[in-house]
């Protein structure tokens, strides 16, 4: 039986965990944070052995000694700390990054903006002295930077043995860009569980959603810019999720312009689960505009419950979705069927995509993709 190490930072992901529980695999958890009471109440619930570290010099050296004495380890996220202890691990120990996506896209964010929402955008001007631009080329030689940025992104995605990315079409994009370790695709493991949720929704209202929070990815002004220029919008009604990264200069520009717009609503507060998974059973469709892998656990929740969903082609979303079989209509078909009333899928349509859904899941088993873990413990 190999030991697997998953080191988080963010108690919202620990669930991600169970979905590494195999006969052959021993998992379990290293938190960095507070150690609290409900942060501990929190890891209990899981069922998994855990140690909680603090985020500081010497609990990232007792994390190290701990991890150490694992097979493998398996960053749920990549920033400084992590990449500290990264640096520590011997090289016996396995190392994976379940990939989440900001911590690459990030360093090239220019590459999935639109024209107009660059404009929108202010852009951030780094600033280096000829001495500190040679203290920093010393650090990353010395292995004493821990940023992950442009300069030093392959020396350390190099110590890693591989990544977790959803599917193939993402990696290849990244790979274009970026240096990128072996992949292990993880197409749907996170959604075996929602295939009992899917079902057939005769009824829709004429709402829309659009996008799926306050961040520039979502490059929301051209969504904006189609509902203005569509004629015949009818009384079709779009949902803007604002309720996080919505603190920007960019995100006050597109709040201002989106409430100018009578017939765009904004959601600003979180929504319970319950209250979440309602505004998506009404929908008649999801909008998210994104050059990027980008809100993934949306798109299937919105496919699960029949929406009809629009990706922008540039996506490598798009690009998968497409090839798995499933009805994914373009953001350039957006302003045409706002004015003939075609955003809804048709009972069939929503079956359709139910069904690939159902096929994707299937074809790719949670066993799949841990054997794929254990092939690499099994590399010399």
């Amino acid at each position: 039986m190999y030991k697997l190490l998953h080191i988080h930072a963010n108690i919202i992901f620990i669930d991600h965990s169970r979905r590494y529980i195999s006969e052959h695999i021993h998992n379990e958890i290293a938190f960095l944070g507070k150690n609290n009471n409900d942060t501990a109440t929190k890891l209990e619930e899981y069922g998994i052995n855990y140690k909680i570290f603090e985020n500081s010099k010497d609990g990232i050296k007792l994390t190290i000694e701990y991890a150490n004495q694992f097979d493998g380890v398996i960053f749920h996220s990549i920033a400084e700390p992590q990449v500290q202890i990264l640096y520590g691990i011997r090289p016996k120990v396995k190392t994976f990054l379940k990939f989440f996506g900001f911590e690459l896209y990030n360093l090239e964010m220019d590459k999935f903006l639109s024209d107009k929402t660059l404009k929108m955008c202010e852009k951030k001007q780094e600033h280096f002295s000829l001495i500190n631009s040679f203290k920093r080329k010393l650090k990353i030689l010395m292995n004493l930077d821990y940023s992950v940025k442009l300069d030093n992104q392959k020396k350390i995605y190099q110590k890693l043995d591989a990544i977790l990315v959803v599917n193939r079409f993402e990696y290849d994009e990244l790979k274009s860009l970026f240096y990128m370790p072996k992949l292990i695709e993880r197409q749907l493991v996170d959604q075996v569980g929602d295939i009992d949720k899917c079902k057939i929704m005769a009824q829709k209202s004429n709402e829309i959603i659009v996008g799926n929070h306050g961040a520039e990815i979502n490059n929301h002004i051209d969504i904006l810019d189609i509902i203005k220029d569509a004629d015949n919008k009818g009384e079709v009604e779009f949902k803007l999720f604002f309720n996080y990264g919505n603190t920007s200069n960019y995100s006050k520009k597109i709040k201002q312009i989106a409430q100018e717009i009578k017939n765009v609503t904004l959601i600003e507060d979180f929504l319970s689960m319950n209250e979440f998974e309602s505004v998506y059973e009404s929908a008649a469709a999801l909008v998210i505009n994104s050059y990027r892998q980008n809100a993934l656990g949306n798109i299937f929740m919105a496919i699960e419950v029949g929406c009809k969903i629009y990706l922008n082609k540039r996506c490598s979303t798009y690009q998968w979705l497409i090839s798995k079989g499933f009805l994914i209509s373009e953001i350039d078909d957006l302003k045409k069927d706002l004015e003939t009333g075609n955003v809804k899928l048709s009972v069939e349509e929503q079956q359709k995509n139910i069904n690939s859904f159902i096929a994707t899941v299937e074809s790719y088993s949670v066993n799949d993709f841990l054997n794929n873990i254990i092939l690499i413990f099994e590399e010399k």
